[in-house]
């Protein structure tokens, strides 16, 4: 080292100076600087692609470093806000020796949608006398609870999950507060942080039904097929079963795709990436009133009435009574009456041109998984598995992220086509409900 030293310092030739020192190491001290100006140029082109609003131009190098994306693709913590989504800390609530993590912003967010506290929460999913879970099928590892009536998932927290949730539940609360009755986001509830370092995110479920088959979809097409046994189904998997799409009136179409916009720009400007939409549909085949002639009727506008108690399902396997009834408590509570659904909830509609049968379809989805940024390693992937080269893997800039998400999802949701027959929303009244038992009881 003391002669490449000496080599370098050298004015002259650096092979004839230097001797016997292998030309190859002579010249990586060059490449290194070479390298390096490469790399500020490959820095400069993804923060570029990756939806920078900096100016980049000479001399600007140090000032892209320190915008918000520049940060994020840095793998900075940032806590200056001028520069930050939001604040890298915030506020806890103890109970019962557990503490609740930025529940000022949260308690609001239960308020407005009528959820149970942390407390009843807890106490329904016995997660203070046992804080494990089943293992969920994505590959984060993560455990999960689902309450015992399916309003609520539970999912433990990975240190990355909770660093990110710290900065982006302002941008996050304020987006879920200013669409709360229309956005799609997974609604988080509280972080619930155990005196061991586990912690738990408190969430709605967005699939109140046991759907025999679900998807979690994201756009990407590379990698992301299951097996046809498994019952988490994903993108390519959805391609292969359009009946599974589904199709919705036209004002429901366009507020699902001007709130996936709406909800996806909120991710993009925080640098987040990963989200997927998770879904779930179940068909079913009824009778339809005749004479006005029903033991548990349920109407649409425009279309009439069918008899719930004559449920059959149009979906692969044995008719499982349990699907039905679910479906009945997500529109009818205990005493009989209809329930009120704050916000975004399952869409079910009702078609059919027939006078005796008619068939029902019931959709939930909604967005899950907000908590990875486009960060180095996320960078890191995005090249190496050649997304930068145009592949279509599932880690993508944010703005390219978003852009292949509203395309997937816009084009394989649907609304009828030329002679199809028209949807109607399925809508259970008072009547409907007031047997306040399963319709398939009835």
């Amino acid at each position: 080292s003391e002669r490449l030293d000496a080599c370098l310092r050298s004015k002259a030739p650096a092979v004839r100076e230097c001797g016997a020192v292998d030309r190859l190491s002579v010249d990586i001290p060059s490449s290194w600087f070479a390298m390096r100006g490469l790399g500020r140029l490959l820095f400069l082109a993804l923060a570029v692609v990756a939806g920078l609003e900096t100016r980049v131009s000479a001399g600007s190098f140090s000032a892209v470093k320190r915008s918000a994306v520049g940060q994020t693709l840095m793998g900075r913590r940032c806590s200056r806000r001028p520069f930050c989504d939001g604040v890298p800390s915030c506020n806890s609530t103890r109970y019962s020796g557990v503490l609740l993590r930025c529940d000022e912003k949260f308690a609001q967010i239960r308020e407005f949608y009528g959820a149970d506290t942390p407390q009843m929460i807890a106490e329904a999913t016995k997660l203070l006398s046992n804080s494990r879970g089943e293992k969920g099928a994505g590959k984060s590892g993560a455990d999960f609870i689902r309450s015992p009536d399916g309003k609520y998932l539970l999912k433990t927290m990975s240190r990355r999950d909770f660093n990110s949730m710290k900065t982006t539940s302002s941008a996050y609360h304020k987006h879920v507060i200013r669409f709360a009755s229309t956005t799609m986001l997974v609604r988080v509830y509280a972080v619930i942080h155990f005196i061991n370092g586990k912690k738990w995110m408190v969430m709605n479920n967005w699939l109140p039904i046991d759907f025999g088959r679900i998807y979690d979809l994201k756009g990407s097409l590379s990698g992301r097929r299951s097996k046809h046994h498994k019952r988490v189904q994903k993108d390519n998997n959805w391609l292969d079963h359009p009946e599974d799409h589904p199709t919705l009136p036209k004002a429901v179409y366009d507020q699902f795709v001007n709130q996936t916009k709406a909800d996806t720009q909120a991710l993009r400007k925080s640098a987040l990436i990963d989200y997927s939409l998770v879904y779930g549909r179940e068909r079913y085949v009824v009778q339809r009133c005749q004479l006005g002639r029903c033991k548990a009727p349920v109407c649409a506008e425009g279309f009439g009435c069918v008899e719930a108690a004559s449920a059959v399902a149009m979906t692969p396997g044995d008719f499982d009574s349990r699907h039905w009834g679910q479906v009945h408590d997500h529109y009818c509570d205990a005493s009989g009456a209809p329930k009120r659904h704050v916000g975004h909830s399952c869409v079910t509609t009702m078609w059919g041109t027939s006078d005796f049968v008619a068939t029902v379809d019931v959709y939930c989805y909604g967005i899950i998984d907000l908590l990875k940024y486009f960060r180095k390693m996320a960078t890191v992937e995005w090249i190496t598995r050649g997304g930068a080269f145009g592949r279509s893997i599932s880690a993508q800039p944010p703005a390219s992220y978003r852009s292949r998400f509203i395309k997937f999802m816009s084009g394989t949701f649907q609304v009828p086509g030329p002679g199809d027959p028209q949807r109607f929303l399925f809508l259970p009244d008072s009547r409907s409900c007031q047997r306040g038992a399963p319709w398939s009881d009835a």
